[in-house]
């Protein structure tokens, strides 16, 4: 690629692949970087898989694993020593084990939202989501922090928050089945914020008390 804006003459990225060695554990390798500082490598045991050739560019991205954690009966747990961890659990996610979208805590890790697509909340109500494969001006991820600032421990992570998608059958998520709400649990707060030549807003609704929320989609991606 040949740059006329001033930076190096030429960057160069190459792919190579060969044989597959038994002697290496893995089927892929990506140097791990940040959403403001990707790193460039990435190395591939013969392998081309839609998860492999996805996840290890997001490593370069700064992404992380997307796990799933099983806690017996029941959905979630205030104590998650007792909870099984898959490393590579969330099988609707590239970086998990399904070839999908990034999740929404990934999505806004990586500051693809905009505006008020990213919205915090501590209030009981009524949203409206919008899928989270399009571009849009609606509400695409819905952040509920765990009921009275109570955290979970997790590893070396502290997880603060429940985080709700609407996943549908469209673009890359074509294969998906029918329309439905996945819920996520993350670290601290990672809303869109203000970046060099974007704006982006941070949208918080009124904090009252958790009691419920209802979700409901439109019938049709937002435009």
């Amino acid at each position: 690629m040949i740059q006329t804006d001033g930076g190096p003459s030429c960057q160069q990225y190459a792919f190579i692949f060969g044989p597959n060695q038994s002697s290496c554990g893995w089927s892929g390798l990506g140097q791990v970087g940040s959403s403001d500082k990707p790193a460039s490598d990435t190395w591939y045991n013969d392998s081309v898989s839609c998860v492999v050739a996805v996840q290890e560019p997001g490593h370069n991205y700064g992404m992380q694993h997307s796990s799933s954690l099983t806690c017996g009966t029941a959905p979630f747990a205030d104590n998650l020593a007792s909870c099984t961890h898959s490393e590579y659990g969330d099988k609707y996610d590239t970086m998990g084990g399904g070839c999908y979208h990034m999740n929404a805590w990934q999505k806004l890790y990586q500051k693809w939202f905009g505006g008020c697509n990213g919205v915090r909340t501590t209030s009981s109500g009524k949203f409206n989501l919008y899928p989270i494969e399009s571009p849009c001006n609606g509400v695409q991820v819905l952040q509920l922090p765990f009921p009275g600032g109570k955290t979970r421990s997790w590893q070396s992570t502290t997880l603060t928050s429940y985080y709700l998608e609407l996943r549908t059958k469209l673009g890359f998520d074509s294969k998906y089945p029918e329309p439905n709400i996945l819920i996520h649990v993350g670290a601290a707060p990672i809303l869109p914020r203000a970046s060099a030549g974007t704006a982006r807003t941070e949208c918080t609704a009124p904090p009252i008390r958790i009691r419920s929320a209802s979700v409901s989609w439109p019938t049709r991606a937002c435009q």
